[in-house]
């Protein structure tokens, strides 16, 4: 059963972070160099609301928080935490609980970035040339307006140059973080905070986050949040936070960009699946790559659109498509059975899953399938092809869920294990 699950898991896990609502993040490891700084070897005290004005703020936080008590007893309180100069940059609002803050304040103070780009082989930033540009998009596969134009699906994200395989082309903190959990606070006492939280930002951030698209439902700043969140954590904690550019990236179920999280470093970046001809969209896919087509028309809806895509809107694709997604979700759970586990079976398992991931685009989740081959020949006690397939694993994971994301750091430590094992 465990392989089941394992599986099942592999089926689940998205590529695109963090943007549907299924939590794909990882709670964080604790950051830092080997020999921290000293600031960075304890957690700053609890701050809130009963703090008093000689000592309050304190750093890294411009403003005293707001604060909203829970309603009932023995619940935390969620409280407004505002930067208004993110590492040099833009501000930062957050809506959460004073321990959650407390555990981050020293990650938005002074977070270790030499360390942190050691640690994962690659610079903290993106393309420094902004290789795109934000204009209107056109759907695709619809018919036209009744005056002859072409739909359009609203604004979008566009290549300027030529964009690599692999190629940040955006990285970006939040302007706002929300705790997801809400039920112990009443819904007057979350706007008011949400009122306070987007009010302490600097005017840039307050005119970026009120120019972004909402259906036109309800209290601006919750309706701006439902239509454009990531799902997050921070501090291992479920949270949502708005990156306003690369929320206007559109949804494609067969994407040529996806998103990674960074919960060390709060920064979502936009990464290339594959090259991006100059003038081509870039879209990442708001659920999870390996969904068949039924499932991926549920969950789109709660976004308010339904999908047209070349995949969704040709059945002959999806048909064949759905097909392939089965099968490899026969082949994983056909692994769970000792009699499958022979060299030959194993063999054929692994190149036919690759095949159909080739075919299907869903190679962001291969990191995923060689972690359970990994383990699967570590009971086998062929420990040469489970160092392979752990390393592949863990390769694929570091570049497309992040070097600091859970599912990378158990790769990470059943090779440390291995080595062990092997001494």
């Amino acid at each position: 059963m465990l392989l089941t699950l394992i599986a099942l898991l592999f089926l689940t896990i998205p590529i695109h972070a963090q943007i549907y609502g299924i939590n794909p993040t990882s709670p964080n490891n604790p950051p830092g160099p080997l020999s921290p700084l000293p600031h960075h070897t304890t957690c700053a005290p609890l701050l809130d609301d009963t703090d008093p004005p000689l000592f309050s703020p304190r750093e890294p936080w411009s403003f005293p928080p707001h604060c909203t008590p829970p309603g009932s007893q023995n619940r935390p309180k969620l409280c407004t935490y505002t930067v208004t100069s993110l590492r040099g940059d833009g501000g930062i609002s957050l809506l959460t609980t004073p321990e959650v803050a407390a555990h981050l304040a020293h990650v938005l103070q002074d977070a270790d970035i030499a360390w942190l780009e050691k640690q994962r082989g690659y610079p903290l930033s993106a393309a420094p040339d902004k290789p795109y540009t934000i204009k209107t998009a056109l759907k695709e596969n619809t018919d036209h307006e009744s005056d002859g134009k072409k739909k359009t699906k609203g604004l979008g994200v566009f290549a300027k140059r030529l964009i690599k395989e692999g190629e940040i082309l955006m990285a970006q903190p939040p302007i706002l973080v929300r705790l997801t959990e809400q039920r112990y606070w009443k819904v007057r006492d979350i706007y008011q905070a949400l009122a306070q939280a987007s009010t302490r930002l600097p005017l840039k951030e307050k005119e970026t986050l009120l120019g972004m698209s909402r259906s036109g439902k309800g209290y601006v700043v919750e309706d701006i949040m439902k239509t454009n969140v990531f799902h997050i954590t921070v501090q291992g904690v479920d949270h949502t936070g708005l990156y306003p550019e690369i929320a206007r990236i559109n949804h494609e179920c067969r994407p040529n960009a996806f998103v990674r999280y960074s919960p060390q470093t709060l920064v979502v970046e936009a990464v290339a699946y594959k090259d991006i001809q100059p003038g081509e969209e870039v879209t990442v896919s708001y659920l999870p790559l390996n969904l068949l087509t039924e499932q991926r028309t549920q969950l789109i809806q709660e976004w308010g659109f339904n999908c047209t895509c070349s995949l969704c809107s040709n059945p002959k694709r999806f048909k064949t498509s759905d097909k392939n997604r089965d099968r490899i979700q026969v082949i994983l759970e056909s692994l769970d059975h000792p009699g499958n586990r022979t060299q030959a079976k194993v063999r054929a398992a692994v190149e036919e899953v690759e095949d159909l991931v080739v075919k299907e685009g869903l190679a962001g989740q291969l990191g995923d399938f060689y972690a359970i081959i990994a383990d699967i020949y570590l009971n086998m006690g062929d420990l040469r092809k489970t160092r392979k397939s752990g390393r592949n694993a863990v390769k694929l994971l570091q570049h497309y869920a992040g070097f600091d994301n859970m599912r990378t750091e158990k790769a990470e430590e059943f090779m440390r294990e291995l080595d062990a094992l092997e001494r």
